[in-house]
């Protein structure tokens, strides 16, 4: 689990710095200032750390001793994207609790959307670069690379 976070946290950082900085060209407010990148890497790592945890562990309820070549991409991104959706998903709902957080449903949509978009493409590309791998690599004497 902790693997998967550190791989999902790998991609999403780089990908959280890029839609900022897409952010604010398309805003037209230039290029952001360097201070604020920091906190934008370092949110990413986590964000994408917390998704890949929650991937991992919804990859073993749902493929508990199951081989790699078992896995099929549609189920695994849609694991990913109910995993990327979490974030987005507990984010709102805590700052709801606020009496000022009111955000317009285009935005809920596109948060949703683009956490589930970017849960399945790492997903789906975690389950690639996993099938990709030499088989000496699986876990376990049996050739289970997801048992426990």
């Amino acid at each position: 689990m902790f693997g998967l976070g550190a791989l999902w946290a790998a991609i999403w950082t780089p990908t959280g710095a890029g839609i900022f900085v897409i952010q604010s060209l398309a805003g037209g407010q230039g290029l952001p200032p360097w201070s604020l990148f920091a906190p934008i890497l370092l949110a990413g790592a986590k964000n994408g750390f917390l998704a890949g945890f929650l991937f991992a562990g919804g990859l073993g309820l749902a493929y508990r001793s199951r081989t790699f070549a078992d896995l099929r991409p549609g189920v695994i991104g849609a694991i990913g994207a109910v995993a990327g959706m979490l974030l987005p998903a507990g984010a709102m709902m805590a700052a709801s609790m606020s009496d000022h957080f009111a955000p317009p449903a285009l935005i809920v949509a596109l948060l949703l959307g683009f956490g589930g978009a970017l849960g399945a493409a790492t997903a789906v590309g975690s389950l690639r670069m996993a099938q990709a791998a030499p088989p000496e690599l699986e876990s376990g004497s049996s050739g289970r690379a997801l048992e426990p």
